[in-house]
């Protein structure tokens, strides 16, 4: 529908997010009194824009990411233009702004630059250096890690994963996290010996173990 009516926000919302699509049905159904709304996530954008407007309440939107840079399964300039589409004619409306790093921030207020930039706030995504420790371990061989909620494909592994099995003999990679059996099949098992893949763990106990590696 949109390649018809490219400038109608709601269908732009639709064919961005399926998130976007179930979350406005979803509130088309609330009818309890709110003073707020704080939205989290791209496919809250568009619902959070719309619920505010109808009960008359202001919205708060984080942006955790740069979401026109976002990767997406097909029509990445289509979905990028999109993307830009939406936060231009959304973000505006929200009472307030917060952003997950410096540059995320600086780009996404790019797209807004009437935007009163005391509406906006740096909430870094990090975490206390309390929260870690460090661990002097001499061993013979450099220690990578990397960790994320899944490892599985177009997370950057195909990249650095080839590239450190040259130096296999000096190097070791940790993988942490829930592991694709597939992905495992038809891409890591290749470089098994340079790999060592561990089950998700507790944020706590990930941060302790993150003391036992060198570059991460």
């Amino acid at each position: 529908i949109v390649l018809f009516i490219p400038n109608h926000l709601r269908f732009n919302a639709y064919a961005s997010s399926k998130s976007a699509y179930l979350l406005d049905r979803k509130l088309r159904k609330y009818n309890n009194k709110y003073e707020l709304i704080m939205a989290h996530s791209y496919g809250a954008l568009y619902p959070s824009y719309q619920f505010s407007s109808k009960k008359r309440i202001p919205f708060i939107f984080d942006i955790e990411d740069y979401h026109p840079g976002e990767a997406v399964a097909d029509g990445t300039d289509n979905e990028v233009k999109r993307r830009e589409f939406i936060m231009r004619k959304i973000l505006p409306k929200a009472s307030f702004i917060t952003y997950a790093s410096p540059l995320i921030g600086e780009r996404s207020l790019k797209l807004i630059p009437d935007f009163p930039r005391n509406k906006s706030a740096l909430i870094n995504n990090c975490f206390s250096e309390s929260d870690f420790k460090y661990i002097d371990i001499n061993k013979d061989k450099i220690r990578f890690v990397w960790f994320s909620q899944n490892i599985t494909a177009a997370r950057g592994l195909e990249i650095i994963v080839p590239y450190l099995y040259n130096y296999r003999q000096q190097v070791n990679l940790t993988l942490i996290g829930n592991l694709y059996p597939n992905f495992y099949d038809n891409f890591l098992d290749a470089y098994r010996e340079v790999l060592t893949i561990l089950p998700p763990v507790p944020q706590t106990e990930l941060h302790y173990q993150l003391a036992n590696f060198d570059i991460g």
